[in-house]
């Protein structure tokens, strides 16, 4: 038996409610798909990032374009109030078999670790009515690994007994091979760069050659220059900590390859370190930034530190800073939102606040030095202000109301390690056409860490993701460096050079 035509897998597409990176990465994906040869496309779960139907309208868009045929696969990101409805109301039932170009194609729609009853006995009866079948394969977005031993068994029995070799899974963002008996599990790679796992973002490309399976991954990116630009060339250097004697900033600052340095405020009595921190840096030709200190809200709305927060703008405007990074709040949320996550506004506390933040940031506008209000970290179950999208946003509108133009300062290690979760397509869709600023730095989920050093690119943060939000909203910005020692600032630089080399190999 010879080989069959070749096809193209594209996984977890993730596409969102507003157009983003992953739109972009997937219509890159299915144009590579076409030039690789492909005879058909199989759509490997997770299309959208949530249930919505706009994130349906705007996939359904996107595959419209496709030059090839597609087929769709249910994720678990498909599923809207606990139903598949939608889903079939725009792609028909979640589990069905085709064939095409001499494969038996096989699709079972599951949307989590489980192969219901209805389900088994419904493959069990496919492979009954159409066997003999050389070239069947079997698709799910779930793995086998998190099933049931049983149901496992169970499928792999089935398989066995009807000779499918091969079943092809998605859902973990990383690429991995595992063998049950005689069925050979390929669990596929994501297109989406905010959560491809161990490599760059990707599609593979599939062919059956008598009973082995060929994949051959094709990485689809940015190109590197645009990774150079946008992130590279904007790294900058924001101490988490004293960095010590001054002679270890002359010598990071003097290695050249950085372009703003962050003052970060704590009290009057930093002022005269952070003055020679600020001359250094200049004298390398690094733009100021300041970094205040957090303002300190009670729960009744009263700003405990007014005299230390004005001290510090003076001492910013003194050193011809740039740019001001101001946090919100750091009360819970709580105490000051309503049940969407936005500020409570009816709420004499929140008016306040509100009141506090316009004359902040007025002054510091007036003092023309532009203000960034940036993410909080958000550590324990209570979650902390400041630790979603919506926070953020709802604290700059009535600022622009009242004809202030606060912009963003994003914390992508914040936000990692943040127990408030949200994606960083939220993110970039609620913050992104006004970013002012970013910090760099690992955050981990798991032990709530940050401020670590970047050391993997394709880990909890996926770097790469990062420029290419970078690119598509056509930011040039301060990428901070945001991390505890000389050393782990220079570390981090390195990891990240090393993102245009990955991106240029890959094309």
């Amino acid at each position: 038996m010879g080989s069959l035509p070749k096809f193209a897998v594209i996984a977890d597409s993730h596409i969102y409610r507003i157009p983003g990176i992953q739109d972009q990465h997937l219509q890159m994906a299915l144009a590579k798909a076409e030039a690789a040869g492909a005879a058909f496309i199989i759509m490997a779960g997770d299309l959208v990032e949530d249930g919505r139907r706009l994130c349906y309208e705007n996939f359904s868009k996107i595959l419209a374009q496709s030059p090839l045929p597609w087929f769709p696969m249910l994720g678990n990101k498909e599923i809207s109030q606990n139903s598949t409805q939608r889903y079939r109301s725009y792609f028909g039932r979640p589990y069905y078999t085709v064939e095409r170009s001499s494969y038996r194609l096989i699709v079972l729609g599951l949307h989590d670790f489980s192969i219901m009853p209805a389900q088994m006995c419904w493959l069990r009866r496919v492979l009954q009515d159409t066997a003999p079948h050389d070239n069947t394969l079997i698709f799910s977005h779930h793995y086998l690994e998190y099933v049931s031993d049983r149901t496992r068994q169970t499928f792999v029995s089935l398989c066995e007994m009807f000779h499918v070799k091969h079943f092809i899974t998605a859902h973990a963002h990383r690429p991995t091979t595992t063998q049950y008996g005689p069925l050979t599990e390929h669990l596929l790679q994501t297109i989406d760069p905010d959560k491809a796992l161990a490599s760059l973002p990707g599609f593979t490309m599939v062919q059956l050659d008598g009973k082995h399976l060929q994949t051959d991954f094709v990485p689809v990116t940015i190109p590197a220059a645009q990774v150079q630009e946008h992130l590279i060339d904007q790294l900058g250097l924001a101490p988490a900590d004293d960095w010590g004697p001054p002679q270890r900033l002359e010598q990071l600052c003097a290695s050249g390859g950085f372009r703003s340095y962050q003052l970060r405020i704590g009290g009057c009595d930093s002022f005269r370190r952070l003055a020679v921190e600020a001359e250094i840096a200049r004298s390398h030709g690094l733009q100021i930034i300041g970094h205040l200190p957090g303002p300190d809200f009670d729960e009744i709305g009263r700003l405990r530190n007014e005299a230390d927060m004005s001290a510090a703008t003076d001492f910013c405007r003194q050193q011809d800073a740039a740019l001001l990074i101001l946090h919100p709040t750091k009360l819970p949320a709580d105490v000051i939102c309503d049940h969407y996550g936005r500020l409570n506004i009816n709420r004499p506390a929140v008016q306040r606040i509100i009141a506090k933040y316009v004359e902040m940031v007025g002054r510091m506008e007036e003092s023309g030095m532009p203000v960034a209000l940036e993410n909080n970290s958000s550590k324990q179950r209570r979650t902390t202000f400041g630790g979603l999208p919506s926070h953020l946003t709802s604290l700059a509108e009535p600022l622009r109301e009242r004809g202030l133009n606060p912009g963003f300062c994003f914390d992508i290690g914040h936000a990692k390690a943040s127990v408030a979760e949200a994606q960083i397509v939220e993110w970039m869709a609620a913050l992104g056409d006004n970013l002012l600023a970013l910090h760099l730095h690992a955050g981990d989920p798991q032990t709530r860490t940050t401020h670590e050093p970047i050391d993997e690119l394709f880990s909890w943060t996926r770097w790469y993701g990062l420029a290419a939000w970078l690119a598509y909203k056509q930011l040039h910005i301060p990428c901070l460096l945001e991390v505890c020692t000389p050393e782990a600032a220079l570390h981090s630089t390195n990891a990240l050079q090393e993102l245009p080399n990955a991106c240029s190999t890959a094309l």
